[in-house]
């Protein structure tokens, strides 16, 4: 359909992926998740809505946290066919929302964080069948969110850099 053929303006695909992104909150680990989505191939630009979740979580002397992120997506990639594999060049913008929980022989509550999402990303697929196809996908992510330091109880709000890989597979409708 990109290469100018067939009478299709638009070719809708499922995608499912799993990811994995470096830290955001400090001490915390990698957030390994999944997403969904459905990606609609237009001829000069693919946009995919997605949904995904990833957990963290860290542990210090007498607390232990986990944080979960759930992320509402729209990925934009211009797409260029090869013999063998597609290469995909994009951004993602979106919005997240992080959910920290704490277990801790004292009081620790919860605590909520949205933040913005801007991710530029560079990307592979290759064909496995008429309808099918992988990818993966790699994105160097900007957070804009606001932290809260636990030691200080201080509220600062800026940006938190991340690196995400996924990979994943879709089928075409």
């Amino acid at each position: 359909m990109r290469k100018g053929g067939g009478a299709a303006s638009t070719v809708a695909s499922v995608e499912a992926q799993g990811r994995i992104r470096s830290s955001l909150v400090d001490a915390a680990g990698p957030c390994p998740g999944a997403a969904v989505g459905v990606a609609f191939a237009l001829r000069s630009v693919t946009l995919t809505p997605r949904l995904g979740w990833c957990r963290s979580s860290f542990e210090n002397p007498g607390i232990h946290a986990t944080v979960d992120q759930y992320d509402l997506e729209l990925f934009a990639a211009h797409v260029r066919d090869l013999n063998v594999v597609s290469v995909e060049l994009g951004i993602t913008v979106g919005g997240a929302l992080l959910v920290q929980r704490f277990r801790t022989q004292g009081v620790a509550p919860s605590r909520t964080t949205a933040a913005l999402q801007l991710s530029p990303s560079l990307g592979i697929s290759r064909d496995i069948s008429e309808r099918g196809y992988l990818f993966l996908l790699g994105s160097a992510s900007t957070y804009l969110l606001r932290r809260e330091d636990s030691t200080t109880s201080r509220a600062s709000f800026g940006p938190s850099f991340a690196v995400q890989v996924a990979i994943g597979a879709g089928f075409r409708l």
